[in-house]
């Protein structure tokens, strides 16, 4: 009964996203995100659309905002530290998340 109550608890956490430890822990599984390398074009696919941003070193995005399915065309893939960017023919800057947006060549 025991065996079953502990692989019911397991089941349950795994659909949400953790994993019970071998010290009878949690953890909250993390993926790590990918971004395109190398790219044209790209589709926003993020569900809310995203906004670009006005300069490389800015987390503020007071840019353009593109809704979900926008296609945009990108000059080259910039990489500042950690942070990875894609320069767009218009001047302004978009994450090369791919949870955000899609390759399209």
């Amino acid at each position: 009964m025991a065996k079953k109550m502990d692989d019911a608890v397991n089941a349950a956490l795994d659909v949400m996203g953790y994993k019970s430890s071998s010290n009878g822990g949690v953890a909250k599984v993390t993926n790590k995100k990918t971004y395109i390398q190398n790219a044209r074009r790209v589709e926003v696919i993020r569900e809310s659309g995203d906004q670009e941003y006005t300069d490389l070193e800015s987390t503020n995005m007071r840019g353009n905002y593109y809704p979900k399915g926008s296609k945009l065309l990108v000059k080259e893939v910039v990489k500042h530290g950690n942070i990875t960017r894609l320069l767009l023919e218009s001047g302004g800057y978009f994450t090369a998340n791919e949870a955000y947006v899609k390759k399209l060549r």
